[in-house]
């Protein structure tokens, strides 16, 4: 009867020692958390300067760990900001995501940049994506009144009619420029 215990223990033993190597071997080969930013990089193209354009940017693990929490800042140029945030504070687990919106708002002519970052607790760095965009000059319409003689400038709507030069004897035409 004592054999037969004996032998049942080691069988149980053994079968636990097993049971263990498994469970470490796939824990270690899960390998690390793999967090990219889609799409990056990212151009919000031209953008006329006083108005918005804005982006929604995923952040996914692809690794096999979680993340831990991740932190996601923007640094750069003031153009850029983030107006929506699902990712900060959230530990990504594998094959998940978050997203967060940027907007872009040029108050000048240019081409800014800026970028988007996602670090852990830890402060190590997960995932980077470069934005870029062009602020572009607001388009008038122009036009001249042979009448009176005047060349009146507009939005491309038509709004913000007014005089910007009298006197022009029969100056005639139409024409859509830069500001």
């Amino acid at each position: 009867m004592r054999s037969l215990i004996r032998r049942a223990a080691v069988a149980a033993g053994a079968a636990v020692a097993v049971l263990g190597v498994a469970v470490g071997a796939a824990a270690a080969s899960a390998g690390p958390p793999v967090l990219a930013f889609s799409p990056s990089p990212f151009d919000f193209g031209q953008v006329t300067v006083g108005q918005a354009a804005a982006q929604t940017v995923t952040l996914a693990n692809t690794g096999g760990r979680a993340s831990r929490a991740v932190t996601v800042t923007l640094s750069g140029s003031a153009a850029f900001t983030i107006t929506a945030d699902t990712c900060t504070a959230t530990s990504l687990g594998p094959g998940t995501s978050c997203t967060v919106t940027v907007r872009f708002a040029p108050a000048r002519t240019g081409t800014p940049a800026a970028t988007l970052t996602a670090a852990n607790n830890k402060k190590a760095v997960l995932a980077t994506d470069s934005l870029t965009g062009t602020g572009a000059s607001a388009s008038h319409l122009y036009w001249a009144s042979s009448s009176a003689g005047t060349i009146v400038e507009a939005s491309l709507d038509g709004t913000g009619a007014h005089v910007i030069a009298s006197g022009q004897g029969r100056a005639v035409g139409v024409a859509v420029g830069p500001q």
